[in-house]
């Protein structure tokens, strides 16, 4: 929320060495939080990439870093945009959805032992002559 607090200064038409110091700042908040959040989409990218296969945390990867080098490219040439916020962002709903997926798993896989639970162990035969007897399923 920081990142994008400071965005708002710059997208509000801030003068040229304002801009650039929100952006800095931007810069010393957004690159540390993009490392450590990323880091379960990077390590899962990289894992894929050296098994020479890909899977969704490649693209989500190279998106962050692309715009994290973009960024860090316009603020270091006093460009007018960067695009910290939007790195930022994007990883923290992605972390959300994450997050929403596991607890999601984790109630189902619940469910699923409780059903089990609930299955009958053994089932009761009656034959022609009305003689009744318990058979293990």
């Amino acid at each position: 929320m920081n990142v994008m607090l400071l965005s708002v200064s710059v997208w509000s038409g801030a003068e040229a060495a304002t801009r650039d110091l929100m952006h800095w700042i931007s810069a010393l908040i957004a690159l540390p939080a993009m490392a450590f959040s990323g880091m379960p989409f990077f390590l899962s990218a990289l894992a894929a990439l050296s098994a020479r296969r890909l899977n969704m945390d490649v693209p989500i990867s190279l998106a962050v870093c692309l715009a994290a080098g973009t960024s860090l490219y316009e603020t270091a040439h006093g460009g007018e945009h960067a695009y910290f916020d939007a790195g930022i962002t994007l990883i923290f709903f992605l972390l959300i959805g994450r997050y929403l997926d596991h607890r999601t798993r984790v109630l189902a896989r619940s469910a699923a032992v409780e059903m089990t639970s609930l299955a009958a162990r053994a089932a009761t035969v009656i034959g022609d002559d009305g003689e009744r007897w318990t058979v293990p399923i």
